[in-house]
């Protein structure tokens, strides 16, 4: 697995409502660990964050919010 692919996994376990402590640790540790981690999981976060904006501008039923699209930042 990559480090990309890893750190994605970390976002979506830690946004879970299930994230233990304990993950929260070993989390915390594994990005203390190295500056790529750092780096893999804000590029994971940012990800999820702009695919959440893109939703909401065009939902699945194809309806966009035009007051949206003038506040977006993609």
């Amino acid at each position: 697995m990559d480090l990309e692919e890893l750190a994605f996994q970390w976002k979506v376990k830690s946004d879970s409502d299930e994230f233990s402590q304990e993950e929260k640790s070993q989390l915390d540790d594994w990005l203390k660990a190295d500056v790529r981690h750092r780096v893999a999981f804000t590029r994971a976060t940012r990800g999820w964050e702009r695919a959440d904006r893109l939703a909401r501008v065009r939902p699945l039923k194809g309806e966009a919010d035009p007051d949206l699209l003038l506040d977006i930042d993609l």
